[in-house]
């Protein structure tokens, strides 16, 4: 379909590196998540995270995949000219257990400033861009206040040709909340939704006429977190949504719906 192209570009990358933001940070105190603190985000070498996928129809509704992700850390040190940094695993495979990629990520957190970066994030969509740390949350601010990422440039594909989409990436800290698992049973797992949204727009030319092609993507990560309150809570992504979208065009040659995905954490290991 259309959509795999776009969904390799985009959705993909945006997975791989949202989905080991995890804690750096050194500290073992806890502190409880509310607007005068910062989340707690504790985790160790060796934990590992498995999550189901489902795949999210253009036109309402959602099918469980026999894929499945399991990301695992393997070490934390100095990378890239950065101190206390998670190095991840993250591999998906298919129903039948083959490999789909493989692929390692580094991220840092630290909880006296509750911010978040990941390594060489903005050049997965620019591959001209220097790597650097991009930052993906931020609890610093108040919620719902959007910070720019950076502007990402991707490849879409519809039945007209391909188009070069461009548009600004932001991230907003969205709200407290929970997600229960798809493991059984079922547990609750309390942590925050940041939204990371692109609003890209490009142009085609079809028979001498140029068109105008707009559309707004959001992804949805969730990120468990260490308290008190919740003993036992694990901390870093637990779940991860690809929201569907719709392109439109000026003049209009048509919409065109893709689908999204929803990856759940379904089981967890962690290592004290």
């Amino acid at each position: 379909m259309n959509a795999i192209k776009f969904h390799i570009l985009f959705q993909f990358p945006l997975f791989l590196i949202a989905m080991v933001f995890y804690s750096c940070s050194t500290t073992s105190d806890t502190v409880t998540p509310g607007p005068a603190a910062y989340p707690t985000i504790n985790l160790t070498v060796g934990s590992s995270y498995t999550y189901t996928i489902d795949s999210l129809h253009a036109g309402g509704g959602s099918t469980r995949l026999g894929n499945n992700t399991r990301s695992t850390i393997l070490a934390n040190g100095t990378y890239f000219d950065s101190t206390d940094v998670f190095m991840t695993q993250v591999i998906e495979r298919d129903g039948g257990g083959q490999t789909v990629s493989n692929d390692t990520t580094f991220t840092k957190y630290n909880d006296a400033t509750g911010k978040g970066y990941s390594y060489g994030f903005s050049q997965l969509f620019n591959p001209a861009l220097i790597p650097k740390w991009d930052l993906l949350a931020d609890f610093s601010i108040a919620l719902n206040t959007t910070w720019v990422i950076d502007n990402i440039n991707v490849i879409l594909t519809i039945p007209q040709g391909n188009v070069n989409m461009t548009g600004p990436l932001t991230g907003q800290v969205a709200e407290e909340t929970t997600i229960q698992t798809t493991g059984s049973p079922s547990e609750k797992i309390y942590c925050y939704r940041i939204e990371l949204n692109a609003t890209l727009s490009g142009t085609i030319v079809i028979s001498s006429v140029t068109y105008t092609l707009n559309t707004a993507l959001t992804m949805d990560y969730y990120i468990g977190y260490s308290s008190s309150q919740h003993p036992g809570n694990p901390s870093g992504v637990v779940r991860l949504t690809n929201r569907t979208f719709t392109i439109t065009t000026n003049p209009n040659i048509g919409t065109f719906p893709f689908p999204g995905r929803d990856r759940i954490l379904e089981t967890y290991s962690i290592v004290d």
